[in-house]
């Protein structure tokens, strides 16, 4: 037994296909079928292999397939999973699969092994296009492959049967070559910590002369599986694929006021399909059953109308009667409504969702927002998520959603940055096929910001009914937040009572927006920067004004008023936290530079020695 696996060794290693860091992907043996057996005997792997009962001649068969290959550890002859390559029915097209032994999974080995066979069939074999197909079920590997940029095409019911008798659905994932070469651009900047805009690894592809945006060119590949041609299994996460926390979230609520000129309709954005594509809903019903995904609905100005046939005029042969879709008045203003998990939002053109399916059931969609973001909160096994998501042409955005996206990376990285206690936790952040997310921890609480209504009592309404103690609290919160940004080296932008969330159950403040905030000194490049009017100084209308520590003691002033007096109407008589803070608020928000203090550290210090409130 021992001389037949030393002459199957050797047999193998003409025969390996690919070497990885930790892998050898190479052709069975035909006297390896025992291990397979017991490969697919693991976990309910066979489930998902449509060859039926496994007979010795069977097992030989799939051996010799030239197309299966089996995953082996470069320090052990074992086999822990499999792979497949095998020619698509088209030209230059090609379709994978791979499956990880239970005990070898989550620890990034599909990962490992898809991005091998990615880069074997672009780069060795030449192909265009490559498939992978699975069940609705496999979230794990659902989520691998939308991390590695493929994008769910297709969706079948029934179509793959299994040793049972039964059949399973299948989702069709595709990745094409020029997608490829810009992930690994992508993954090699990241690794070289470069920065990088997406308009700039797309230009030279869009320079060509006719070309078009890849993502604009579709096709679903007639997927019919063989007897060696079984849907991929892997159950393997990648240590570095988004991860699904026990809770997550936060708002991005309307951030932005626009100049005049900004408020034009976005230009055609070469980032995204204009068509209709795919959109997956969560997988799973409240009785357990398996849904079938959901395709976005049509624009309200499109409908159809059926060619009545004029059978008093000539007929022509060839003439076809049928149906037309006809333009009637678009009572949406242009903007379309897309659906997810049967919620709805609207944007001003359809856009590619299939990433957000691994991370559970959508329960609401902030969609109008100008900052060009949108924001999912989302429900997986009884526990919420929170994404916040750049890419879409969202409908109150005026500006290209590449500059979103560009904004949106580097927000997540400030977020790390500036960790602290009251501030809501960066979980994960990462790339999709259409554009950026960043995944939070979910905190609980209201905006304060007005307008945010809870059973018909706004939210600050209600806030601002709070003993003076809680409310005190709460704004010694925010100041000792900022003295910790200054410390750090920044500056806050675009802050103000909707970048706070308030949770009258335990009395906890969250600081949930400084995605625009800036390492000091800045300068204004903007004249009217981004902000609500009720919280900014004067030199943040002031072009080649210099952004700093003075301009942040103002808007602490501006939020002392908002939290502890009235807003602003600045008279004493409004304010609730004694006439000593009083003071220090009113000289906070002097519109003399030099009258404020310097620091908000200093603020702070003066807040905390102004004595008792009275």
């Amino acid at each position: 037994m021992e001389t037949e696996k030393e002459t199957f060794v050797d047999e193998a290693a003409a025969e390996v296909l690919i070497r990885t860091p930790r892998l050898v992907i190479r052709r069975f043996g035909q006297g390896e079928w025992p291990q397979l057996l017991t490969y697919l005997q693991d976990d309910g792997v066979a489930d998902y292999f449509p060859e039926g009962a496994y007979t010795e001649q069977r097992l030989r068969d799939m051996t010799a397939d030239p197309y299966l290959y089996a995953l082996v550890l470069h320090d052990d002859e074992e086999v822990i999973g499999h792979a497949f390559s095998r020619p698509g029915l088209q030209p230059l097209t090609g379709m994978i699969g791979l499956g990880i032994r239970s005990d070898y999974r989550r620890c990034g080995l599909g990962s490992e092994t898809a991005r091998a066979l990615f880069r074997h069939a672009f780069t060795e074999q030449g192909l265009h296009r490559v498939t992978v197909s699975c069940t609705p079920e496999n979230l794990a590997l659902r989520a691998m492959l939308e991390k590695l940029g493929l994008r769910m095409e297709a969706f079948f019911r029934k179509s793959v049967p299994t040793v049972d008798g039964e059949w399973r659905d299948e989702c069709v994932y595709s990745l094409l070559e020029d997608e490829w070469l810009i992930g690994e651009s992508l993954l090699a900047l990241r690794e070289n910590g470069e920065r990088f805009r997406l308009e700039d690894l797309l230009a030279p592809a869009l320079e060509q002369p006719g070309a078009q945006p890849q993502n604009e060119r579709k096709e679903i590949d007639a997927y019919t599986g063989s007897a060696g041609d079984p849907p991929a299994t892997d159950e393997d996460e990648d240590p570095d694929s988004p991860s699904w926390p026990e809770a997550a979230a936060l708002v991005d609520e309307e951030l932005h006021h626009p100049t005049a000129e900004e408020e034009t309709f976005p230009v055609a954005d070469p980032f995204e399909e204009p068509d209709f594509p795919q959109v997956t809903a969560a997988i799973g019903r409240t009785d357990g059953s398996i849904a079938a995904p959901f395709v976005p609905i049509m624009p309200a100005s499109v409908v159809a109308s059926v060619i009545e046939p004029d059978t008093s005029a000539p007929t022509v042969e060839g003439t076809v009667v049928g149906v037309e879709w006809t333009a009637e008045p678009d009572p949406m203003d242009g903007l379309i409504e897309q659906r997810i998990d049967g919620v709805p939002f609207v944007l001003r053109r359809l856009h590619d969702f299939n990433w957000l399916a691994p991370f559970g059931r959508v329960f609401r969609v902030w969609d109008r927002q100008d900052s060009g973001n949108l924001s999912f909160g989302l429900e997986i096994e009884d526990q919420h998520v929170f994404i916040k998501y750049a890419g879409a042409s969202t409908a109150d955005y005026a500006g290209h959603p590449a500059d979103a996206v560009n904004r949106l990376r580097e927000a997540a990285d400030r977020y790390e940055t500036l960790r602290h206690p009251a501030l809501t936790q960066v979980l994960d952040h990462f790339e999709t096929p259409g554009g950026y997310a960043v995944l939070f921890e979910w905190a609980e609480g209201q905006l304060l910001r007005p307008g945010a209504d809870e059973d018909g009592d706004t939210v600050v309404s209600r806030f601002r009914r709070l003993p003076i103690a809680e409310r005190m609290e709460a704004m010694e919160t925010v100041l000792e937040f900022h003295a910790h940004v200054e410390a750090l080296g920044y500056v806050a932008i675009d802050f103000y009572d909707g970048s706070l969330m308030y949770d009258f159950s335990t009395g906890r403040l969250t600081i949930c927006d400084i995605d625009l905030y800036r390492p000091a000194p800045y300068v204004n490049e903007m004249g009217r920067m981004w902000g609500s009017s009720r919280f900014m100084s004067p030199e943040e209308y002031e072009l080649g004004a210099v952004i700093d520590s003075r301009t942040n003691v103002y808007t602490m002033g501006a939020m002392a008023f908002c939290l502890l007096g009235g807003e602003r109407d600045r008279s004493p008589e409004l304010w609730d936290a004694g006439e000593s803070r009083y003071r220090l608020a009113l000289r906070a928000v002097s519109p003399d530079r030099e009258d404020r203090f310097s620091s908000v550290r200093e603020m702070v210090e003066a807040w905390r020695t102004a004595g008792p409130l009275r």
